[in-house]
Order: C-alpha cells, then sequence, then structure tokens
C-alpha cells in the first residue's frame, strides 16, 4: 500500500478481457512469475541421494499443491503467495493456524475483531466450504465485518458465480 489514504493505494491489477474494463486479478495473473514458481509451485523436488530431475524416476517426490492432488494452497504456501505480490516493507503477513486445542474461542474472536479494526490489518480466512452448506472442499476468502448481535463474521468473495458472501457463526469459524 501506498500512504495512508486508502484511495491512494496501488494494486495494478490487469485488465482480463472477459471482465474489461474492470480491473480484475484472477488465478492465471497470481500464479505466475518467477516467485511464485519457485516459492509456492514446487516442482519434482529431488531427493537428495539422486542428482536427476526427471520426475518419472522413483526418488523424485514432486510436489504441485496447486495443480496435482491434493489440489489448492496450504496456509504456508498463501502466506508466500502473498509475500510474492506484495512489498515486505509495507506488508507484514502473519499465519496463524486456528487449532481449537491451543486457540480459545474467545481469543480467536478477539483477534479476528482486533484484525478488522485496524486500518492495517486484513484477514483471510481458510474454511471447508462443507461446513458452509456449499459443494466443494477448502477456500479462502477475505473477512469483511464482524455482528455483535449475531456473533458472526462476513466473509466476502465466497465465489462470485455460485455464492455471495455470508455470515458465519464465530463457532463455526473456529471449528
Amino acid at each position: 500500500r501506498e500512504g495512508d489514504d486508502v484511495t491512494e493505494w496501488s494494486f495494478d491489477l490487469p485488465v482480463d478481457e472477459r471482465y474489461a474494463p474492470y480491473a480484475y486479478a484472477t488465478q492465471s495473473d497470481i500464479l505466475t512469475g518467477d516467485c511464485v514458481d519457485q516459492l509456492v509451485i514446487r516442482h519434482g523436488t529431488k531427493n537428495s541421494n539422486s542428482d536427476s530431475h526427471d520426475d518419472h524416476r522413483s526418488d523424485i517426490h514432486p510436489y504441485d499443491g496447486i495443480f496435482r492432488p491434493p489440489y489448492g494452497l496450504n496456509l504456508a504456501q498463501a502466506s508466500l503467495l502473498l509475500q510474492c505480490h506484495t512489498s515486505p516493507t509495507e506488508w507484514k503477513i502473519t499465519l496463524r493456524n486456528v487449532d481449537p486445542a491451543r486457540l480459545t474461542l474467545s481469543q480467536m474472536r478477539f483477534d479476528l475483531q482486533s484484525a478488522l479494526v485496524d486500518p492495517d490489518s486484513r484477514v483471510l480466512v481458510n474454511y471447508d466450504r462443507k461446513a458452509l452448506g456449499q459443494l466443494g472442499g477448502g477456500h479462502f476468502s477475505p473477512l469483511g465485518a464482524y455482528h455483535a448481535p449475531t456473533d458472526s463474521f462476513l466473509i466476502m468473495d465466497v465465489a462470485k458465480y455460485k455464492y455471495p458472501p455470508v455470515w458465519v457463526g464465530v463457532e463455526t469459524l473456529w471449528e
């Protein structure tokens, strides 16, 4: 980001002809580049006992968590993806795994509420679509708001083509 006025922030999003004239980032936009290829998408990790990089050999353990099973990004890869597209001097990326054995419901609620009121913070949640009655598996979406009377958080960008933003009870999000 550049400055404290959000209207002055610059993200240089591409204009895909499908969405023209609006700038809109697609997966093909953010999953490209040397940084992403080297840090996020790992192809054919070589076993230390071999000098070959041939993915068909048994001593090669290929890993491509985006395009091969189990598909998608884990939290560490999501953090690296964000690092590839942001400036480390302007953005600090912090991962927080919500493990009910290590983080109480109250602490998670407090942490998310605190981040939502902090003008320099953004929150992405990784949740299981099935817990919300949706098709699919894990999904990353930005958190937009907290509603105290219903003790729920607003998950944005669920899937613009089939699911609208959704209010999710804090207990469902925690689990």
